[in-house]
């Protein structure tokens, strides 16, 4: 009986974590005829002007990346800025007698 309870437990935990569910919400207000100030995140009434009072943050998860992507995004980014420091040097030999 002890293990059922258990066994219960854990698939009601189980089935509460999968169904988890992230929503976002943006809120507008809006005023009624008869002077009632009225929050909510679905405007739906299309007669109805709505103001956007908050806007909820979106946060978008990158993808995991390797040790090995991530050595070679730092190698593009090092090299990347050799090249400007190059070009500037070309273009502007002058600059560098300055300073």
């Amino acid at each position: 009986m002890e293990v059922m309870k258990k066994t219960l437990i854990l698939l009601i935990f189980a089935g509460l974590l999968c169904s988890y569910n992230i929503s976002f919400a943006d809120i507008y207000k809006y005023v009624d005829k008869d002077g009632v100030l009225h929050l909510t995140a679905n405007p739906s009434d299309p007669n109805t002007k709505y103001v956007l009072i908050m806007k909820e943050k979106r946060i978008i998860k990158e993808k995991s990346i390797t040790k090995e992507e991530k050595k070679a995004k730092q190698k593009k980014a090092e090299q990347s800025k050799k090249d400007r420091i190059a070009n500037l040097k070309k273009k502007h030999p002058d600059w560098l007698k300055k300073l």
